[in-house]
């Protein structure tokens, strides 16, 4: 058992303890002295990444509101732990103070405090690489006596966040920089600080028990991330059945723009409650739902819209200073005993009573969750559940203050109880990709890293990129969609044929785009979700090699090379990946799924077949027995 758990008086690091200590973090992280010049983190994460100038990335931007809410965490803790080992009356009394033991409880004081903003602020870059991550990434190598414990609260941040700043300007034997792109930038940092912690935890040893029993037997919780720390250990705990999601950003979501303008109104309309009212002002006079409907076939983006609303909120929680939490209900709720559906459900949904959280509720696929009354296959324990949803879509079992909204989703609504869908009283259709622009900007999101490479290679600009919910064409239907089931009909050579015109050469992102609304126009079922298999299977296609010996038998060819320039030389066994390549794996996708269609149908009619030809056997033989019986 961890000493995390161990422990019993826990000790919560709230956000209004952060929020005292927001400006001092600020103004550190924004004037850093290094190499005689003034440092803005900020603005050098950006010089440092070369992938993006302007704006943060993700990766980075989560990355600094880690060290951000990190440094608070040590301020916090250091000015606890200054009150409770007597450090502060020893700073404000000099005179006649024991000089090894002021020495002793300020290194003890800096050094867990250390320890705790490093856990943290580890765990949480973690977090971001668990999702984004790759092998290989870069680190720094410091001495064993690197960090320095004894300079006092200010001076050692000082120190510390000036070492940061060396760090991520390291640079490889070569002279070249080691950080290429923002997971780099993430890796270096994440190794950084758990060196620090690591050192925290070795510096330990010098510490009397009696400093040590100040922070033995408590555990300091920061909420809203569930990362608690004691006795020199820390741990992420994912307990309550917590929501684990990768975070999507709203220019990711190709398409659905009505839908995404949606989520993003309601989300920034959701944080503006006031807790202290336990009101969202919003609500006095109108304009947000408190429950969404989505509605749309399988792969049209209904789950990364779910995830752009838990993004959306977790950003503006942290804003506020408001908890957030995520509520989901699936077929988990449901028990073999009947009745403990129907309180397992409740439980769930008491939690929406809370009004110190902002909190969303989401019911995916809630047309198979939820059945329709009159469905033959709805026990009792089905009727609890959809009677229990309804009552409190209306409100029965809390009362709607402007802190949570219920979001549902749905592949077939004229499957959904009527009543049940009544009772959601905003709804998306959610069409997936619409336009030829559509279409290509999510093809380039798939095979952006690759595009990077230089290994694929598509004529034209990229101008889509930056259009803003292009209106594009419609999707009408095409008569010869009812020959989809029979394949592609020769779609690719055909449309090749119809823009060449005999002379035009190298096909671009316009092409590559017009292509899938064809196909689109085959079968509504071409959606965003076919993309990601064929971007997948253009990167095999692409890695089609096998490693040179050489790069085992020879290490100074492979293994002994920095890791930029292990990069490079693998991207020169990769095949290139053209336009032509891009558009032919898009008709290969779409023909099978053609033939696993047709084959359905096949299938189906042969079920039939035989339970017709078996009924008329069994006719047959039931007039020859009864026949039989009257001679």
């Amino acid at each position: 058992m961890s000493n995390v758990s161990a422990a019993n008086n826990v000790h919560p690091i709230t956000a209004e303890d952060l929020k005292k200590h927001l400006e001092e973090c600020e103004f550190r992280m924004t004037n850093i002295m290094y190499n005689q010049r003034k440092i803005n983190l900020f603005d050098f994460v950006m010089k440092v990444v070369p992938e993006e100038q302007y704006l943060h990335t993700f990766e980075e931007a989560e990355a600094l509101r880690a060290i951000r809410k990190g440094l608070g965490v040590y301020f916090v803790i250091f000015d606890l732990l200054e009150g409770k080992t007597g450090l502060k009356h020893m700073i404000d009394t000099p005179a006649g103070r024991d000089e090894r033991k002021f020495r002793d409880t300020l290194e003890f004081t800096t050094t867990y405090s250390l320890f705790a903003m490093a856990s943290y602020i580890s765990i949480k870059m973690g977090l971001v690489l668990s999702v984004s991550s790759r092998e290989n990434l870069p680190a720094v190598k410091l001495a064993e006596d690197y960090f320095i414990f004894s300079k006092g609260k200010i001076d050692t941040v000082v120190t510390l966040l000036c070492d940061y700043v060396h760090a991520l300007n390291t640079a490889d034997e070569s002279g070249k920089k080691i950080i290429i792109d923002s997971i780099d930038y993430v890796g270096l940092s994440n190794n950084f600080f758990i060196l620090l912690k690591n050192a925290c935890v070795e510096n330990r040893k010098k510490f009397s028990d009696e400093l040590l029993s100040f922070v033995s037997n408590t555990v300091f919780k920061v909420e809203g991330d569930d990362i608690s720390i004691s006795n020199f250990d820390s741990q992420y705990s994912t307990a309550d059945q917590k929501i684990e999601f990768v975070k999507v950003r709203p220019e990711e979501i190709v398409g659905n723009s009505d839908s995404k303008r949606g989520v993003i109104r309601n989300v920034d309309r959701l944080a503006l409650f006031d807790p202290k009212e336990c009101l969202n002002p919003i609500s006095v006079l109108g304009g947000l739902s408190w429950s969404v409907l989505f509605d749309g076939l399988p792969g049209t983006g209904k789950t990364s819209l779910f995830k752009l609303a838990m993004s959306r909120l977790q950003e503006r929680g942290e804003q506020t200073g408001v908890p957030v939490e995520f509520i989901s209900v699936d077929q988990r709720i449901k028990d073999e005993y009947y009745g403990k559906t129907g309180k397992n459900l409740l439980d769930r949904l008491d939690k929406t009573k809370q009004k110190n959280k902002l909190m969303l509720v989401f019911f995916d696929d809630v047309d198979l969750l939820l059945l329709s009354r009159g469905d033959p296959n709805m026990g009792g324990s089905d009727k609890d559940v959809l009677n229990i949803t309804m009552q409190f879509l209306d409100g029965m079992f809390t009362k709607p203050i402007g802190n949570c909204q219920v979001y549902a989703a749905t592949n077939e609504p004229t499957s959904t109880d009527s009543a049940l869908r009544q009772r959601f009283h905003q709804r998306y259709l959610v069409a997936g990709p619409e336009t030829w622009e559509d279409y290509s900007n999510l093809i380039y999101t798939k095979l952006k890293p690759q595009l990077k490479a230089g290994i694929l290679k598509v004529d034209g600009g990229l101008e889509f990129m930056n259009r803003k919910s292009p209106a594009g064409e419609p999707i009408a239907s095409d008569a010869a969609g009812a020959d989809a089931g029979k394949g592609g009909g020769g779609i690719l050579s055909s449309f090749i044929a119809g823009i060449t015109g005999g002379g035009k050469k190298g096909l671009g992102w316009e092409d590559i785009g017009r292509l899938c609304i064809e196909f689109k126009k085959k079968d509504e079922r071409f959606t965003g979700r076919p993309i990601h298999s064929i971007a997948e299977n253009l990167k095999e296609y692409s890695a089609d090699f096998e490693i040179p010996e050489d790069f085992f038998t020879k290490p100074e060819t492979f293994l002994k090379l920095n890791f930029v320039d292990k990069v490079n030389k693998l991207k020169e066994l990769y095949k290139p990946i053209t336009a032509e390549k891009v558009m032919s794996e898009l008709e290969r996708y779409f023909n099978s799924e053609a033939r696993y269609r047709s084959d359905a149908k096949t299938s189906a009619r042969e079920r039939i077949l035989n339970s017709m030809i078996n009924e008329y056997e069994a006719k047959k033989e039931f007039i020859k027995m009864y026949e039989g019986q009257k001679d």
